[in-house]
């Protein structure tokens, strides 16, 4: 268990009204404030068609519901971060849920140019969904106001927390914990976003990934490649980076060096963290396939798989469908 530096509070008529259901509200409340680093990229372009599949398999989870025996319940759920096709998703969700909840994250400082995918709380309003604002990623008072929403309609009945942004990804696995839904693993919580740990975890089930390691300097990085037998070309990225975002192809050792002046120590990554390392990676020559899948309770989906095409610089050039 992860204690809390505030007083975990619960609403007593929260508690007076599992009491009066004669239901037990047993919630692993893992509250504290949130600063890790994150990482693993959810390729938003098929988030609205897969949204579908989430919601059914979500259909049987057991939540956090205060509605009274007496009333049906209102099934709902939380979207985070909503960005890009957010639109399409939410329709989704209100034909299939009857309330749609969403925390927006107004205080990350992302790049202008994801900053513009990303919705006004007034034109979330207008789609008829509550808006919640979480601050500094702080799990504790966010899921705080999820319960008093919760608490103020006792017909509600959530059935699961969604994230719609890369960055979203690790506080949806808290938020979900702490509010007794489906929630992924939180010991690889950290993995999900954090290429370096993705990969260990990969390779830790027996798969082969690209030689890897952290660096923060040209020094590091030379000792490194040494260690590695790693010659150039090499890769330099952010370790939590999104749509190739400070992704580098690093051709000699002066790539390298601007490389790491461009994701060390700048001012706000991908995902609005200034980074104190960079992720060295062996560079892999060969056709890169992009495989989108779901799991949920040890069911996997694959719902689409693509050939990309990049250029020098590790930027996309194509993108095609496969059959």
């Amino acid at each position: 268990a992860l204690s809390s530096e505030r007083p975990i509070l619960i609403p007593p008529h929260i508690v007076a009204q599992c009491s009066h259901n004669g239901r037990t509200a047993c919630m692993a409340l893992l509250l504290w404030h949130y600063g890790h680093k994150m990482a693993t990229p959810l390729a938003s372009a098929i988030i609205a068609a897969a949204l579908l599949s989430v919601m059914h398999l979500l259909h049987g989870a057991s939540g956090f519901a205060t509605h009274s025996d007496s009333m049906p319940a209102m099934p709902a759920v939380v979207i985070v971060d909503p960005v890009t096709d957010w639109r399409h998703v939410l329709e989704t969700c209100n034909s299939l849920v009857g309330r749609v909840i969403v925390v927006q994250m107004p205080d990350v400082d992302l790049p202008d140019k994801f900053q513009s995918f990303q919705p006004t709380s007034e034109a979330l309003i207008e789609q008829g969904v509550h808006v919640v604002q979480m601050y500094q990623r702080d799990v504790f008072s966010t899921t705080r106001q999820l319960l008093q929403l919760i608490a103020k309609d006792e017909n509600l009945d959530l059935k699961g927390v969604i994230p719609l942004s890369e960055v979203a990804v690790e506080v949806v696995d808290l938020i979900a914990s702490t509010l007794d839904l489906p929630h992924n693993r939180l010991d690889l919580t950290t993995a999900r976003r954090d290429k370096g740990l993705m990969k260990d975890a990969v390779s830790a089930h027996g798969l082969r990934v690209a030689k890897h390691a952290r660096v923060d300097s040209m020094k590091s990085t030379e000792d490194t490649m040494l260690k590695l037998s790693l010659h150039y070309p090499i890769v330099l990225k952010t370790p939590s980076g999104m749509s190739t975002s400070d992704v580098y192809i690093c051709m000699d050792e002066q790539d390298a060096t601007a490389a790491l002046e461009a994701i060390v120590q700048s001012l706000g990554g991908p995902d609005g963290r200034i980074e104190s390392h960079a992720l060295l990676e062996e560079y892999l020559v060969g056709t890169e396939f992009a495989v989108n899948l779901m799991a949920f309770e040890g069911s996997v989906r694959v719902t689409d798989m693509w050939v990309y095409k990049k250029t020098a610089s590790a930027r996309y050039q194509s993108a095609d469908i496969c059959n």
